[in-house]
């Protein structure tokens, strides 16, 4: 072989030849050189790197016709090999199988495994489809967390294996926040009620941390009002009291999942909740 050394091949003696698989698709490339050698009964021993015609055994991996085989996520603007989706979007995964000649490969089985972050329900998911008779595929994958997905072609008696590039599939988990009530004095509260989740992914027992915020006009940014933790199955409630209206107020709200270890999500905002706020005195 190419480390100088022989490596011993299973093989079987039929009718006065000897067969043996070797395993090409699992070597590097380059030339190997073949040995045979045979010991009789009595425990006499010869080898040889000849073949019949007196001619060295040499073969050159790989053996197959190589393939390629791409793979990418299609977006609106084309191709990538990362994409940013919402908790309900399907990612969707297209390429092609062909020969280093650029001939197509139809009807090939093509294997898809995602690798999906810690904190997700499970740790892989491992799906399938096939080339169409130009060679072509494309798939809609489940939804889910944030994930890495290969594609893998495992080769025939005539075409070598194949894997594509890694892809990476960054998802938005989902917050949700409601108010009640709507209207309220000063010095009253309201509860807020929400929940995040996302496909596939675990919120842990303890949680998943939450911030409350509402709208300062006056700066024109979202500040904290509370950070809370949701229970395990993501929901969450919250009371705030109103202590401090003089005037008649209409205070919008809106909760934020935060990043955190273990959370197999990018952080998403729910949509604003307002609530209108007139002074004790009515005034």
């Amino acid at each position: 072989g190419n480390s100088g050394e022989f490596t011993r091949l299973d093989s079987q003696m039929q009718e006065g030849f000897v067969f043996a698989r070797l395993p090409s698709d699992e070597l590097e490339k380059g030339s190997y050189e073949l040995r045979i050698v045979s010991t009789d009964w009595a425990g006499n021993s010869a080898a040889s790197t000849a073949d019949s015609k007196g001619q060295a055994m040499v073969l050159s991996v790989p053996l197959k016709e190589e393939v390629s085989l791409s793979a990418g996520l299609i977006t609106k603007k084309g191709i990538a090999s990362e994409i940013r989706i919402r908790p309900n979007k399907r990612a969707v995964i297209a390429g092609d199988l062909v020969t280093r000649s650029g001939q197509p490969v139809p009807r090939a089985l093509i294997a898809v495994a995602e690798a999906f972050a810690p904190g997700s329900k499970k740790s892989m998911r491992t799906t399938a489809t096939r080339t169409d008779g130009s060679g072509a595929y494309r798939l809609a994958l489940g939804r889910g967390p944030i994930r890495k997905v290969t594609l893998s072609f495992g080769g025939t008696a005539l075409l070598s294996r194949a894997s594509s590039r890694a892809l990476t599939i960054r998802a938005y988990d989902k917050t949700t926040l409601s108010i009640r009530p709507k209207v309220i004095r000063n010095g009253g509260s309201v509860r807020m009620t929400g929940s995040v989740r996302g496909p596939g992914g675990l919120a842990g027992t303890s949680g998943k941390l939450v911030a409350i915020q509402y709208y300062d006009p006056s700066r024109a940014k979202w500040r904290p009002a509370e950070v809370i933790r949701t229970n395990r199955k993501g929901r969450f409630s919250y009371r705030y009291r109103f202590r401090t209206i003089t005037t008649a107020q209409k205070i919008i709200f809106r909760a934020s999942s935060l990043p955190e270890a273990g959370w197999p999500f990018l952080p998403s905002t729910s949509r604003p909740r307002s609530v209108i706020v007139y002074p004790r005195t009515g005034s």
